[in-house]
């Protein structure tokens, strides 16, 4: 058992290095941080755009962290407020702006390859038994951190 959480959490650390050096080197090229990807990845596939909120609660930031990519996505020319959103900081929805959607397009190529690469020489049925299985242990490490927060 103790192999077993060896091995998890090694592999879960891994898997996210992995993933932000990735995002940090392709985005180097479009001006952005790996930390923006997210962020863009969701304003570009929504034609509405999202809210900061919404960007929180998608992307598993904090307000800080968002309310600092928007600004930064905003300042390069990629993402601007709706302007039938309102003037609430939280309430204005976020569009993307055609500067925007090329960098999402390439953004959406980039993901393609890499989950092409990274899928290569398993089959359906292992992808499918992998995520569901991952799904099923986040859940379960999401209740066990829900009950401790409420001792």
């Amino acid at each position: 058992m103790i192999r077993r959480f060896e091995e998890f959490t090694s592999n879960i650390s891994l898997a996210y290095k992995y993933v932000l050096r990735i995002k940090a080197y392709e985005m180097n090229s479009f001006g952005m941080k790996g930390s923006h990807v997210m962020c863009l990845y969701y304003i570009g596939k929504n034609p509405e755009g999202h809210t900061a909120l919404e960007l929180c609660d998608l992307c598993k930031e904090d307000k800080s962290q968002i309310s600092k990519t928007v600004a930064y996505l905003q300042r390069v020319g990629y993402i601007s407020p709706d302007k039938k959103s309102g003037s609430r900081k939280y309430k204005i929805r976020y569009v993307i702006t055609p500067k925007g959607n090329e960098v999402y397009k390439s953004l959406n190529e980039l993901i393609i390859g890499v989950l092409s690469k990274c899928e290569d020489g398993l089959s359906i049925e292992e992808l499918e038994a992998f995520y569901s299985t991952f799904e099923k242990i986040n859940s379960k490490l999401k209740t066990i951190q829900e009950e401790l927060e409420q001792i």
